[in-house]
């Protein structure tokens, strides 16, 4: 396996099992966008519209 993969590889496993890395940010972004937990989110610097644009897109 190449160290890129490797490396991609481990922040996914870090993301998944422990919400940590940029993909782990993302991860609990998204999830809590999901349940409605709009007061994690709020604490977060993000453009509200685009992220809702994203959500909408990507479950199409």
């Amino acid at each position: 396996m190449s160290t890129a993969l490797a490396s991609l590889c481990d922040e996914i496993k870090l993301a998944l099992l422990g919400h940590e890395g940029a993909i782990g940010e993302l991860l609990e972004r998204v999830l809590g966008y999901e349940r409605a937990h709009w007061h994690n989110l709020e604490s977060r610097v993000i453009d509200v519209e685009l992220h809702t644009q994203a959500y909408l897109e990507a479950v199409r």
